[in-house]
């Protein structure tokens, strides 16, 4: 897997994370929708921003480290939503 795509996996899970529970699934349908094209675009823009400073743009990523960096996504994604809400 390129670091570029699991970059913008981890910030997406992150984000929209974020998104679902500040909107609290309470969005219309457009308004979901929306909320998730923009979120992946502005990850986008901003991983390959990130990505190109440093000149890692194509650099892999062992099977091991995606799968781990996934899940430390999620982790991070619930530990910040459980410390926003309690």
């Amino acid at each position: 897997m390129k670091l570029l795509t699991l970059l913008e996996y981890s910030l997406y899970i992150l984000f929209t994370g974020l998104f679902l529970a500040f909107t609290g699934f309470q969005t219309s349908n457009i308004t979901f929708f929306i909320g998730l094209v923009v979120i992946y675009l502005i990850v986008h823009y901003f991983s390959k921003k990130i990505l190109t400073k440093y000149g890692k743009i194509d650099a892999k990523v062992s099977f091991g480290k995606s799968i781990l960096g996934i899940i430390g996504a999620v982790f991070v994604t619930m530990l910040v939503l459980t410390l926003i809400y309690t």
